[in-house]
């Protein structure tokens, strides 16, 4: 019976995850922030020819005067498979 029960997702988890995804300034702060940091993360990345890891990377946005943690860029390559 229980089975029976799982097959969709609540309705409240639905509209939740609909009313997220059209307005980004009700997603949580780290979400915002990961955000504009994947696209940053990105055009080094891609300015280095695919080459910097997430290291350089993390030192190039540090020279550019962007401080971020290391470990975020760290996760953010990682998940986005970079």
């Amino acid at each position: 019976m229980l089975v029976a029960f799982a097959r969709f997702p609540a309705p409240l988890t639905y509209y939740r995850a609909k009313d997220l995804s059209d307005n980004s300034n009700k997603r949580s702060l780290r979400q915002q922030h990961d955000e504009s940091y994947l696209s940053e993360i990105r055009h080094i990345w891609q300015d280095s020819k695919y080459r910097y890891g997430a290291r350089k990377v993390w030192q190039q946005r540090k020279a550019d005067g962007i401080h971020v943690a290391r470990c975020t860029v760290e996760r953010l390559m990682t998940q986005y498979e970079l």
